[in-house]
């Protein structure tokens, strides 16, 4: 940097530093801070200008701050200052000529619009004059129907108050930001209205009002909604309309899982609003959880048992995902860790709509599960113990009851004691059919049903119509427990 530089940059900071309003602070746009300023010191010998830019950008932002705030002479006296230093500023001499037009002060505006004329007869901003000036022939009446149409949600209707207004010209400045957020608000005309509002921020660049109404105008169709939301996620911090509008286009975004710092970020300056975190939650993590139960209700066992484990890394206390495990251990016929997680998560997520399954899943986990250790001792001759498990089993439907019986029936059968076996037979049929069939002999080996054999010396005789069979057949706890589709 050369020795001209260094004085036009240190007058430039210094100018800034005397005269910049506390409470302007807060409108300075994003990345213009004293820490992006020292990080980028550096960097100065390979970017002569920069030092000059950002104290250009400073003032600029300094005199719309104050120009919002209806302080026209310390607008135009920022403005004057980036003019001693860069007599070619073409956006100080827009601003003078704009803030000199909208004071009534016709020939001053006119002495800064021939200014930029000269230095540039095509820029853009002499077309933004020539809108601002024309404001004065604009109808009053016109203006308040276009506006009272955009108010009450008429989007079309107003858009084409205001071209009939406006005679097919740009609009004039006063109505700029209103005129391009109008046609965002279609999804017919947004891009015309984003363009509008980029080039103004283009000739703006410290303008917070067009910062804001891009920004947000942006998260009104999905394709511009993160785009938006960086801006706002700039702006939120320090601007309460901001905040409010970056908090919409978090509930609105269709979010992924790399959107999670802006949703962190906006949870840690309002940590009793829980809702857009809800809803990234429930975007993302759902996702997961639906795709882990589609798994599941496919038969891909592995597969879902993967995702829901990748669920409760991120959500420890996701209780869908703990309820998906709980059924997938039950596919695998692990019926006591399946009533161990079906049961927290039914405690845990109290007013989870699924609760009321999950609770009646576990009781049938722990029925089937005590059926089977029923059935395992019985094999090993334990039947003292086996009988034991089943009167612990609480079947609570009739399939479970008629299991329990049938493996109470096998036990009396092995053990070769046909007094209490036709007893236990008789009460079966007696209490749920009413009228038996033809008794069996007692003997076999088998542990599904009571075959018909030829009755043994030690077995005691019967009446032939009087000792039925047990039904046959056996429910399974895979057949008749299965998890919930996710909704």
């Amino acid at each position: 940097m050369n020795k001209k530089q260094l004085t036009h940059a240190f007058a430039l900071l210094c100018l800034v530093g005397a005269s910049y309003p506390a409470g302007a602070a807060s409108n300075t746009q994003p990345g213009n801070t004293a820490s992006d300023n020292t990080a980028s010191g550096n960097a100065a010998d390979d970017k002569p200008g920069s030092a000059n830019d950002d104290a250009v950008k400073k003032l600029l932002t300094q005199a719309s701050y104050w120009h919002s705030k209806a302080h026209d002479d310390m607008a135009m006296e920022a403005l004057q200052k980036v003019l001693a230093v860069d007599n070619h500023n073409i956006d100080a001499m827009y601003l003078m000529a704009l803030y000199q037009m909208q004071s009534g002060n016709t020939q001053q505006a006119a002495i800064w619009r021939k200014k930029i004329s000269d230095i540039s007869p095509d820029d853009p901003h002499l077309a933004s004059l020539d809108g601002a000036n024309s404001m004065q022939t604009i109808s009053r009446g016109q203006l308040n129907t276009a506006r009272d149409l955009a108010r009450s949600g008429h989007i079309k209707e107003a858009i084409a108050t205001y071209r009939t207004l406006l005679h097919g010209n740009p609009p004039p400045d006063e109505l700029a930001l209103e005129y391009y957020q109008t046609l965002a608000g279609d999804s017919d005309t947004w891009q015309q209205g984003v363009d509008g509002l980029r080039r103004r921020a283009h000739m703006l660049p410290g303008d917070a009002a067009t910062q804001l109404a891009l920004g947000s105008a942006l998260t009104w169709q999905e394709s511009g909604r993160r785009e938006g939301i960086a801006m706002l996620s700039g702006l939120a911090p320090d601007n309460k309309i901001a905040d409010k509008a970056l908090q919409q286009a978090l509930l609105w975004l269709n979010p992924k899982a790399t959107d999670l710092p802006v949703y962190t970020a906006y949870a840690s300056r309002h940590p009793d609003d829980t809702a857009p975190m809800d809803h990234y939650r429930k975007s993302v993590d759902g996702g997961a959880t639906k795709a882990a139960f589609d798994a599941l209700n496919g038969g891909d066992l592995s597969t879902a048992k993967t995702k829901f484990d990748e669920v409760l890394k991120t959500q420890p206390k996701d209780s869908n995902a703990l309820a998906g495990l709980g059924y997938v251990a039950l596919r695998h016929g692990n019926f006591t860790q399946a009533e161990t997680l079906l049961r927290q998560a039914s405690a845990q997520d109290t007013g989870n709509t699924n609760g009321a399954q999950w609770t009646k899943d576990a009781d049938n986990a722990h029925f089937y599960g005590a059926l089977n250790s029923a059935r395992s001792m019985t094999q090993k001759g334990q039947y003292a113990e086996a009988l034991s498990q089943l009167d612990n089993a609480q079947g609570t439907s009739a399939d479970q009851r008629q299991a329990a019986d049938m493996q109470r029936a096998d036990i009396y059968r092995r053990q070769e004691n046909c007094l209490i076996l036709s007893r236990f037979i008789a009460s079966y049929w007696l209490n749920a059919h009413r009228t038996p069939p033809r008794a069996p002999a007692c003997s076999g080996s088998s542990n599904k049903s009571i075959k018909k054999l030829k009755p043994r010396k030690f077995c005691v005789p019967c009446p032939p119509a009087c000792v039925p069979v047990m039904p046959v057949g056996v429910i399974t706890a895979t057949n008749s427990v299965k998890p919930p589709k996710q909704q």
